[in-house]
């Protein structure tokens, strides 16, 4: 079962995708991390050093500069998108893990290259209050949350053949366990 998560901004993907591999030992790819490991290169190369952990932290102040950072370095690319095609060679130098989750895909580019690859694309769905809510909770502005949604790498994948769609209004164990049963077969 090797799975990729989408979905708006403070949906769960980072929670889900956490919860997968802390509690059920699924192995956890994030190209995200690897983007913000190279926007701290970019940055401290200007004098301005950070840390990824800095970035997840006080990730209200860094999320439009590292939507535009990733287009730069070619994360969408429709041929190559950089994040999630390092993230596919990672997996297969660790061996192909049976139970694997890639966080995140935001472009249908993205998810193509995965899905094309045997991987299930994973749609996590929010209600706005709940979204909202979770924002507010990690320290950004009703005002933030709409100018980000805004950007084309976070405007969303269109629904796509095969994939997944989960409530993620319920908690992770919930989505977790619905979605073993439901990609069991895979």
């Amino acid at each position: 079962m090797k799975l990729t998560l989408t979905g708006p901004m403070y949906s769960g993907k980072t929670t889900l995708s956490r919860y997968l591999a802390d509690v059920l030992g699924f192995a956890r790819y994030d190209d995200s991390y690897m983007l913000k490991e190279l926007a701290c290169t970019a940055l401290g190369a200007v004098g301005c050093p950070t840390s990824p952990e800095a970035m997840i932290k006080d990730k209200p102040t860094y999320r439009a500069f590292l939507q535009e950072f990733g287009v730069l370095c070619g994360y969408d690319s429709p041929t190559e998108p950089r994040g999630v095609v390092e993230t596919y060679r990672r997996w297969e130098a660790d061996g192909k893990p049976q139970y694997a989750v890639h966080e995140t895909v935001r472009t249908v580019n993205q998810a193509r290259y995965l899905m094309d690859r045997g991987w299930t694309l994973v749609r996590l769905k929010v209600s706005p209050d709940v979204q909202l809510h979770r924002a507010r909770k990690a320290g950004a502005t009703e005002f933030q949350l709409a100018t980000w949604a805004m950007h084309p790498v976070d405007m969303g994948v269109p629904h796509m053949p095969g994939e997944v769609v989960l409530d993620a209004d319920h908690p992770v164990s919930t989505l977790a366990d619905v979605l073993v049963e439901v990609t069991r077969d895979d």
